[in-house]
């Protein structure tokens, strides 16, 4: 069945991809890797007043894209197939976690509710940590889980641990952190439970620590420092004071706990209790969205259930990774909606199904009517979302208009230019020039003393949505006399900085 699944998503796979500008950061990483450039080089100049990225991220991911590149180049549907086999080979994984409570028809149909979500299914088809990150993090847990397993059968305090299963803890550790950062999160994980059911941190626990620990030293060390020009950033941060905007975080550990009252922390989690309902995808139909309400209602109170009665019994690795990570994301700043609930998701699946099946010897009949019932709701919603999918063209960063612009870039600038682009990665990217982000919001008439502080040339004027589409633009009504309009077409207008 996953064999099927991985073909069809392969089958599906686009040559192209939205504007979305993470993905080029992974991919400039990938390609400085295999060019032997520095690995930070990837042409962008930070602006403090949005977090666009940080200077550079965890390398396992490029690493895992660079042979992509090294024999396709900037073949797009290439170097998704990276994204699409961690998919499949995570929905594999997640039954494993599930144990003997989860065989048969529940390990079919947990594999089909995840692999046939609509917003996993098209999360594949775009380049991103999220799935490796997913990959590494199952693993580091069916490990924990089985390692706990076996413990407790043995006198907890006595039993033997090899220092091969520390290397093999301290690696996975490493992989989950080296790919994204939230990984961290797995350390509290670990302690927690050693102190919770054996008193203390175990010593093979304390050497796979060590091991993260120097791995993640080497990597600061090898990845160099910021390649990020000091006095600039100086001048850009004197810049964004003088026009009373403040400094955002310049990483994403930086943001965790950034705004800590009551009622943001309630506001982030109502926003990804939204988010997890999105999953199931909203319709203009009625019958739709009643179906999708149910399906939603259902599992959340199926998993909801599962995840207590599983703290009830003793809380595991799995209950203390869903608490540490939930609590992680809905203290962090930043939102990406369903994206960051992608750990989880698979998690969530997991208690509702295992509820079910333990309730079906002493409820059959119950069960089987909720069973049928969520099928039936799940389906129609699912459906829908493919339709609404298939309908949305990504036309993105291979759209003709787009071509043309990256043309005029490429062939009629000179290649120490500096651009100011909505996009800023995905044109360094693409064109080889450094670029950096619009300043301080929607405010025109302070873009040329910006551009004046980066030393920019060229500033463009784009509208691109969230969708990763551009739509077409028109000049702004007052736009500064010392910006003329150098070239246009129906999604880019690209204006030349005068001399002041």
């Amino acid at each position: 069945m996953l064999l099927l699944l991985a073909a069809l998503l392969f089958a599906g796979n686009s040559s192209g991809h939205g504007w979305g500008d993470d993905f080029s950061q992974y991919v400039h990483h990938a390609v400085n890797i295999v060019e032997g450039h520095p690995y930070a080089d990837i042409g962008h100049i930070r602006n403090l007043t949005e977090f666009i990225g940080p200077d550079a991220y965890p390398p396992v991911f490029p690493l895992m894209l660079a042979p992509g590149y090294w024999l396709f180049g900037l073949d797009w549907a290439a170097l998704k197939g990276v994204v699409i086999v961690c998919f499949c080979l995570s929905l594999y994984i997640i039954t494993l976690l599930g144990g003997n409570r989860m065989r048969g028809v529940y390990e079919a149909g947990l594999i089909l509710v995840l692999a046939l979500n609509p917003y996993l299914w098209y999360a594949s088809n775009r380049i991103q940590s999220d799935y490796p990150f997913l990959l590494f993090c199952l693993l580091t847990l069916v490990v924990l889980e089985r390692r706990y397993a076996a413990a407790r059968l043995q006198d907890l305090q006595q039993a033997h641990e090899n220092r091969g299963l520390a290397i093999v803890l301290g690696l996975l550790l490493y992989l989950c952190y080296a790919t994204r950062e939230a990984g961290m999160v797995l350390v509290p994980v670990v302690i927690c439970y050693e102190v919770l059911h054996f008193r203390k941190i175990r010593p093979v626990t304390v050497l796979a620590l060590a091991i993260l620990l120097l791995l993640s030293s080497l990597q600061h060390i090898s990845l160099g420092d910021s390649a990020a020009d000091q006095d600039m950033q100086q001048r850009i941060a004197d810049f964004s004071e003088k026009y009373g905007v403040a400094r955002v975080p310049l990483s994403h550990l930086q943001s965790i706990g950034e705004n800590l009252s009551p009622a943001s922390v309630a506001r982030q989690a109502y926003r990804y209790a939204e988010s997890m309902r999105g999953i199931w995808p909203a319709n203009d139909s009625p019958a739709v969205q009643l179906a999708g309400w149910v399906a939603f209602l259902l599992a959340t109170v199926f998993a909801t259930a599962g995840y207590i009665q599983a703290v009830v019994r003793g809380p595991g690795v799995l209950e203390l990774f869903v608490a540490g990570y939930l609590a992680m994301i809905v203290i962090f700043a930043g939102f990406q909606g369903a994206r960051y609930l992608i750990p989880v998701i698979p998690l969530f699946f997991l208690y509702a199904f295992r509820l079910h099946g333990d309730l079906m010897s002493s409820h059959r009949r119950s069960m089987l009517g909720i069973a049928g019932l969520f099928l039936v709701a799940t389906t129609v919603s699912y459906a829908a979302g493919f339709r609404l999918h298939g309908s949305m063209t990504i036309r993105g960063i291979t759209d003709s208009q787009a071509q043309l612009f990256f043309e005029y870039v490429r062939n009629d600038t000179p290649g120490d230019s500096i651009f100011v682009f909505q996009k800023p990665r995905a044109l360094s990217l693409l064109t080889g020039r450094t670029a950096s982000a619009w300043p301080v919001g929607d405010r025109p008439e302070i873009v040329p003393e910006y551009m004046d502080v980066i030393g920019a040339d060229y500033y463009v004027i784009s509208n691109i949505d969230w969708t990763g589409n551009a739509r077409p633009v028109t000049a702004p009504p007052h736009l500064p006399k010392r910006l003329t309009l150098d070239y246009a077409n129906e999604y880019f207008m690209v204006y030349k900085l005068d001399a002041g």
